[in-house]
């Protein structure tokens, strides 16, 4: 038990000495960055790594990679920005702005038509929906995940937007339903392992 822990105590301080690297390198690629662009990449990479640890220097950085990206035209880079500030503000406990993020974040996917995108935006929202105990908007944007995971014929989001219906309808006492979301969720699975190892 005592090798566990001391193999545990090593392994999570390899990882945050791994992050302090990743944060120091950006913030000296920042020091050097002169265009938008790059600013904007490293003011998005800045704000997904504090999202582990700092959620307070994670929505700064993910409002600066918004602003610049807003100035500059770039929706997809204001999507992409969208998604730490939405988390930043649902880990700081404010749920309202996390959806206004996200759904915003939902707008601009719908404008861009990535289908994909709005599957995993429609998933992120029905989280938030969920944390703020609506789960009737929550099973809609679960829905609309398998829906868009369907027709995108994607094999790692239909099991996952499976587990997510499961998930909310075991939530709301819909247990027969739930139920047959994980059953069929590990069919699908199991499907597509089997499609993805073939020669």
């Amino acid at each position: 038990m005592r090798y566990k822990f001391v193999y545990l105590l090593v392994c999570l301080s390899s990882f945050v000495h791994a992050q302090i690297n990743e944060i120091d390198s950006l913030k000296l690629i920042l020091q050097e960055s002169t265009t938008d662009t790059a600013k904007a990449s490293v003011y998005l990479n800045l704000s997904e790594v504090y999202l582990n640890h700092n959620l307070d220097t994670s929505l700064y950085y993910g409002k600066l990679c918004y602003d610049i990206s807003t100035k500059n035209n770039w929706s997809d880079k204001q999507a992409m920005a969208l998604f730490p500030i939405g988390f930043a503000y649902s880990g700081l406990g404010d749920i309202d702005k996390s959806i206004y993020a996200l759904e915003e974040r939902y707008e601009i996917a719908n404008t861009l038509k990535d289908t994909l995108l709005m599957g995993m935006m429609s998933s992120e929202l029905g989280v938030s929906y969920l944390k703020n105990s609506d789960s009737d908007k929550a099973l809609v944007l679960f829905q609309n995940v398998y829906d868009w995971a369907k027709a995108t014929d994607d094999d790692e989001l239909c099991p996952h937007a499976l587990i997510s219906l499961g998930i909310i309808n075991a939530e709301i006492g819909r247990y027969k339903e739930s139920l047959a979301h994980f059953e069929y969720a590990r069919k699908l699975a199991l499907f597509f392992r089997c499609k993805n190892s073939q020669w």
